[in-house]
């Protein structure tokens, strides 16, 4: 089972999947069914996926956002403005240990944004409050 889809779908969450290499909907006009109900916002340049990544935020109100990977500074920053305003984020982060990934300085911005605890904010909407920040975890996927 496709995370994004179930959380789209089964959960009923608005997911954006910020999909820069096209490896998580597919690279035609149609988003690969794997993605159910998110919606694909493709990103014309890689230089350009921190933009994009703002850009869901602040303009698709989504309540989680999918990437692909956080690779550079600009794309941690971003993933910390994500986290600041109480979005989930799924992503990749690439190493060869925890360790490794844990001194790097472009991805410790975003875990420490990921890592606050902050007072629930109020809601516009007046539903329940939520924190800005959200709790990262890291998941081993494989080892190369």
């Amino acid at each position: 089972m496709k995370p994004r889809r179930v959380l789209a779908d089964d959960l009923e969450k608005r997911v954006i999947v910020v999909d820069t290499s096209n490896e998580i909907a597919g690279d035609g006009d149609i988003p690969h069914p794997g993605i159910g109900r998110a919606r694909r916002m493709q990103v014309p340049e890689p230089d350009h996926q921190h933009a994009v990544m703002i850009e869901a935020v602040e303009n698709h109100m989504p309540e989680v956002i999918v990437i692909d990977e956080i690779g550079t500074a600009q794309e941690a920053l971003a993933a910390r403005t994500i986290a600041e305003r109480g979005v989930q984020l799924i992503a990749t982060v690439h190493g060869n240990t925890l360790e490794n990934l844990m001194i790097n300085p472009t991805f410790r911005i975003s875990w420490e944004a990921f890592n606050r605890s902050p007072s629930p904010t109020r809601r516009r909407d007046g539903g329940e409050p939520r924190r800005p920040y959200s709790s990262a975890r890291l998941l081993p996927l494989s080892t190369y």
